[in-house]
């Protein structure tokens, strides 16, 4: 029998398939896209450029030959090419669509005009600064395809494509494999062929893969046979190769378990990675073979060669590429993010565009890539002084001074800020330094007035960073937490080097240019300090700044001030000062043409300006959002304005409880910040932490958990297990383990909040206090009550707010206790907490916010247990109608005024009347499938419908065994539940 193909890598043209590939006429038509001309053909089929009416745009339309395989293999194919559709990234080449026609799966993909990495290798000598760069960007791609889940399995220059943008873009996906396939086991048992080129321009026109070195390779110890993808079928010496196993690669890039048969995972396209990078830094490959046997022994035995001697490579990046070439996996580094941080650390990769750093590197070949590799000045440099005035802002003498501050707070956590703290200003010091040099080295390019355009933005950007060091030298406990995410906020750099963005804006009159620019130094100080939260006397020094800039006239300037003002308005709690601020900003920024200023207060009003009444206030937000996103466009969409936007209405949505659209906002914006920053980014892990947390709010807590557990592990990793930026999702993962059942990982997850928490700021702070009600509602949920009511107490106590409550913090624990009390049968106590609660719940949230519902269905509880359930009837359906109308007739919350109206009808003896809202709750909690709140809806619907008709008391009896069984998963919480269950079953 002939096998067919399993996946994307199983399927190979045969040598009679081939010739009848080539001999087939070129079609006019496939699908919907309209051909173009044929790019190449190999192994996998044909591969032509075609036009997409749908998309309007060109692409690399892949045809797969129709195989004798059967319909689950194609389908299988059509999967795995969907898998990569959903990987977008910067880096790797985008897969479009897929479908199939006359019999044959085709892909749409990316087409990408520009040469394979090894192409730009061999067309002249390059720097290692360079080299390096375009690897990280290679690398960018590869982790993001380890995020997503996939592994390339066939990592090497050729499948590396540089496109005329400067943009690298790992293609040639055909041998990805899902990393969590359960197929991955029968690479040991089967032989696997490669499937050709994934993405294609013209500078692969010779084929689908130009794998083989020819005239371009450089070692002269070197093998054709070796650079050969390994595949059954494969034509000349390689073929042999199937003879010995499961051989999946190319042999001189592979891994020594691709070698031995075994699975390949990320760590494998890393040693594939390091191969490649070793072999362009080096001039050959790292170990020796002519042949593939003695290529295999050096490998599986680790023979590494040494560099040359006279390299001028900087050795931490040797040292960064040995240990990826370590012999065993779990020796290498932990994953791709990891690797390319140690070899950031010396390349100091640049963020400006790849073809202008190109440029630099052209024009100041000597002292530029003398300065990257040994961080030394050359007096010679007529533009050296930018590396001087950065090293103001960053040194090792500034770095000493911010260590001897933060090591004098005494804080468990500090080393592990400053370490965040110091890889993220001097990347970004570097970053400043080479836009500076890119800058002066090009002054008689362009005007006098777009070079002081251009200086004058870079003098701002740096002196914005300089008061962020200076923030931090005099920081205190929480700055010091907070110290790796504001790090992340330093400004970008590239609007310094967009032409069009510097000339919008008319230039200051000449003898005005120095005051101005005397003003803007002094805005980028108050900006460090806003975005620090540091706002002690900055209203006073706005107020005197607006004299200034009113003395001035200078437009601009006044736009600037007023976005400063209602930034500082917002933060202040002064929503009405922030809307009329930021809306002045955005006016003017309108009026004088300043397109990118108007981008971002609109932006920002979309925080700001979203507390009307009713609807009126989202309304108003999705209108910002439009408008902010027609000046988007305007501006060529740039990726972090675009970020910006998403994060923005999916944040405003989420805190008015509109989770659909929020959840799309916010996994647009996760998206973005993954191609921005990577997916191991800090920034990347906030901005999914909100998706996390709006997913659980919606009650979908499987993904809300992956989502968490992701978060965590970049916190984990990026910074310790024990910083207090890891308060945050641990609180909410802990959260949904509550709301699982999973209570022994909840109070393990709030168990480590508090111990973090008392570590780093002590028993009375503010973020131990929330570490404690994390606790208390643990120990609610577990049954033990009476700690938790201590907890809840004490709680109140410490946060002075015993008596009248004064903020959420208050009105969430009060609701807490409330309910705590209720459960201890303390009934008259838990009335009075109750009504304090649904007092305070109103005047801080407003009567128709959610939290004034939960506050009305505990007073129904209490009601009910007191013998009034007509009162209780009366709270839960107006907590009902605030439900409906807030958060939507199908939410979690809705749920629980249901099931009140519902257990209210039943003890007012009404079972029919029951069955409306119970259905309807056991349909939403059906959804989420909490144990505990499913089982209770199951046994109160099994209640009604035995009451309102005998002759569903069978079926009944099923539906209460049901609940029981839940309730008894659900742990001792429930077990008042469980037992009032189980009563009503043995009375039947």
């Amino acid at each position: 029998m002939t096998r067919g193909p399993d996946s994307l890598e199983d399927t190979q043209l045969s040598d009679d398939g081939a010739a009848l590939t080539a001999a087939a006429a070129q079609p006019d038509q496939i699908a919907r896209f309209v051909v173009l001309r044929k790019l190449g053909s190999g192994g996998m089929g044909v591969v032509y450029a075609a036009w997409d009416p749908r998309l309007d745009r060109r692409v690399a339309l892949k045809l797969v030959r129709p195989d004798r395989g059967s319909a689950d293999a194609h389908g299988r194919l059509q999967r795995e090419a969907q898998a990569m559709a959903r990987l977008s990234h910067p880096n790797v080449v985008s897969v479009f669509d897929v479908g199939s026609h006359r019999g044959s799966v085709w892909i749409a993909m990316e087409y990408v005009d520009g040469v394979t990495l090894r192409r730009w290798l061999n067309q002249e000598t390059r720097s290692w600064a360079e080299i390096v760069e375009l690897f990280r960007q290679a690398g960018e791609g590869l982790a993001a395809a380890h995020a997503a889940g996939l592994v390339h399995r066939d990592f090497k220059p050729d499948n590396v494509l540089l496109g005329t943008d400067g943009r690298a873009r790992v293609a040639d996906f055909g041998l990805v494999r899902p990393s969590d396939s359960d197929e991955g086991a029968d690479e040991a048992a089967s032989p696997r062929v490669r499937g050709q080129g994934q993405g294609h321009g013209p500078g692969q026109e010779q084929g689908l893969d130009s794998s083989s070195l020819g005239a371009e390779r450089r070692d002269p110890d070197g093998d054709p046979d070796l650079e050969e993808t390994a595949g059954p079928g494969t034509a000349g010496p390689t073929a042999a190769l199937t003879a010995v196993g499961a051989i999946v690669g190319t042999p001189r890039y592979m891994a020594p378990e691709q070698f031995q048969r075994e699975v390949a995972d990320a760590r494998s396209d890393q040693f594939s990675f390091c191969v490649a990078l070793y072999e362009a830094l080096y001039g050959y490959p790292p170990f020796a073979g002519t042949r593939f046997f003695e290529l295999a022994a050096a490998v599986t035995l680790g023979e590494l060669r040494p560099p040359p001697r006279d390299s001028p490579v900087p050795a931490v990046i040797g040292r960064a590429l040995m240990r990826g070439l370590s012999r065993e996996p779990a020796a290498r580094f932990e994953d791709m993010p990891s690797l390319l941080a140690a070899l950031r650390v010396e390349a100091s990769p640049r963020r400006w565009p790849w073809a202008v750093a190109s440029v630099v590197v052209a024009v100041l070949a000597a002292t530029t890539a003398a300065w990257l590799a040994r961080g030394e000045r050359e007096p010679s440099d007529p533009c050296a002084k930018g590396r001087a005035q950065i090293a103001q802002t960053w040194s090792s003498t500034r770095e000493a001074e911010l260590r001897r501050h933060f090591e004098s707070l005494e804080l468990g956590y500090a080393d592990t800020s400053l370490a965040a703290v110091s890889q993220g200003v001097e990347a970004w010091s570097q970053a400043w330094a080479e836009a500076y040099t890119e800058t002066c080295s090009t002054r008689h390019e362009q005007s006098a007035e777009l070079y002081d355009m251009r200086m004058a933005c870079l003098a701002q950007r740096r002196e914005q960073a300089d008061s962020l060091v200076d923030l931090l030298a005099e920081a205190d406990a929480e700055l010091v937490r907070d110290a790796p995410q504001l790090v992340s906020t330093l400004p970008e750099l590239d609007a310094c080097a967009d032409v069009e963005t510097l000339r919008a804006v008319a230039p200051p009159p000449a003898d005005q240019a120095a005051a101005v620019s005397a003003v803007r130094e002094a805005f980028a100080r108050l900006e460090a300090r806003i975005g620090a939260a540091r706002l002690a006397k900055v209203g006073t020094e706005l107020a005197g700044l607006r004299a200034s800039v009113e003395r001035l006239g200078y437009e601009p300037l006044l736009a600037e001030l007023e976005q400063l003002e209602g930034q500082f308005a917002r933060l202040s709690d002064d929503d009405a000062g922030a809307r009329a601020h930021l809306l002045r900003a955005h006016e003017l920024a309108l009026g004088l043409g300043h397109d990118r200023l108007a981008l971002d207060t609109a932006t920002e009003l979309i925080r700001a300006d979203n507390f009307g009444p009713g609807d009126q206030g989202i309304e108003l937000a999705r209108r910002w959002f439009a408008i902010a996103a027609g000046l988007s466009r305007r501006l060529g969409a740039p990726p972090e304005a675009e970020l910006e936007r998403a994060w923005a209405l999916g944040r405003t949505l989420t805190r008015n409880l509109r989770y659909p659209e929020a959840l799309e906002q916010l996994g647009a914006a996760t998206r973005l910040a993954e191609q921005a920053y990577g997916a191991a980014d800090l920034r990347t892990a906030e901005i999914r932490l909100g998706l996390a947390v709006a997913l659980g709010d919606d009650g979908r807590l499987v993904e809300a958990a992956t989502e968490l557990n992701r978060v965590i592990e970049v916190y984990e990793r990026r910074l310790s297990a024990d910083h207090p930026l890891l308060l945050g999702p641990l609180r909410a993962r802990m959260a949904l383990a509550n709301a699982t059942g999973e209570l022994g990982a909840g109070l393990d997850d709030a168990r480590r909040q508090v111990e973090i928490a008392e570590a780093s700021f002590g028993p009375a702070h503010s973020g131990t206090i929330d570490a404690l009600q994390s606790l208390a509602v643990t120990y609610d949920l577990r049954g033990d009550h009476q700690q938790a009511r201590a907890q809840f107490e004490a709680i109140l106590e410490r946060s002075g707010e015993a008596g009248e409550l004064r903020s959420s913090l208050g009105v969430r624990t009060s609701n807490s206790l409330c309910f705590t009390l209720y459960k201890l049968d303390e009934q008259v106590e838990a009335r009075a907490v109750c009504e304090r609660t649904l007092s305070g719940a109103g005047r801080i949230h407003g009567p128709e916010h959610p939290i004034v519902a939960i506050a009305l269905n505990n007073l129904a509880l209490i009601a009910r247990a007191q013998g009034d359930p007509r009162e209780g009837l009366i709270h839960d359906r107006r907590a009902l109608k605030i439900c409906e109308a807030s958060v939507g007739p199908d939410h979690a919350y809705t749920a629980y005024s249901l099931v009140g109206v519902g257990e209210g009808e039943l003890a007012l003896g009404h079972p029919a009347a029951a069955l409306e809202p119970l259905t309807r709750a056991l349909e939403i909690r059906g959804r989420a499938g909490e144990p505990g709140e499913l089982g209770e809806v199951q046994c109160l619907l099994a209640r009604a419908q035995a009451g309102a008709s005998a002759s569903e008391l069978d079926s009944a009896k099923l539906l209460a065994q049901t609940g029981l069984n839940s309730l008894r998963r659900a742990g001792p919480n429930w077990s008042g539940h469980a037992a009032a269950c189980a009563d009503w079953l043995t009375r039947r």
